[in-house]
């Protein structure tokens, strides 16, 4: 849960910084919300592209997210603490499932063309 604060937190003052402040706390967690879903992806397409079947996935029903007041108690109970840190972990989480993905793509054409 602490990742997920640290997240939001950098995305937050990122938002704050070269955006609107206004809607900062909403553009973090959608910035989040987007990421983890490409990690799930990630994931599906993994077992898809390597373990074929024959099973139809149709995907997640609808989510709705409530977001309430905590962004203020995050943002307040760890400013001195990550305020002026080093941004490395709040990049890679939002590279690394990119990175991944198409290394699965990639994987996935040289098995097609018969490389692999």
């Amino acid at each position: 849960m602490k990742f997920l604060e640290y997240l939001f937190f950098k995305y937050y003052y990122f938002q704050v910084r070269v955006g609107d402040g206004v809607v900062a706390e909403y553009s973090a967690l959608l910035f989040i919300c987007f990421i983890i879903e490409f990690i799930y992806l990630d994931i599906l397409s993994t077992y898809f592209f390597f373990f074929p079947s024959s099973k139809n996935y149709s995907g997640p029903g609808i989510q709705s997210i409530i977001i309430k007041h905590k962004y203020e108690r995050i943002l307040e109970e760890n400013e001195d603490r990550w305020k002026g840190k080093k941004n490395l972990g709040a990049v890679l989480f939002a590279v690394f499932p990119f990175v991944v993905f198409f290394f699965e793509l990639y994987i996935k054409m040289l098995m097609n063309q018969g490389k692999l």
